[in-house]
């Protein structure tokens, strides 16, 4: 982690960005929602996409969710 940054929302709500030598991850958390925004950026030609979006839905257990990739 080369750099990272965190806010925290009043009354709730949280954005963080982690910053890779390669790479980003970005969340933007909505609680009122029940909803968390993630964007993730990698430049190494070994990145699962699929495989990265399933472990993120795990880890934040999930009810529903749906990601894309974006060609860069």
């Amino acid at each position: 982690v080369v750099g990272r940054s965190f806010h925290q929302f009043e009354p709730h709500g949280t954005t963080g960005v982690l910053v890779l030598s390669e790479s980003h991850f970005s969340a933007h958390t909505y609680p009122e929602l029940n909803k968390i925004y993630i964007d993730v950026f990698c430049c190494s030609p070994y990145f699962d996409p699929e495989s990265t979006a399933i472990i993120i839905e795990e880890e934040f257990a999930a009810l529903s969710g749906s990601w894309q990739v974006v060609g860069r």
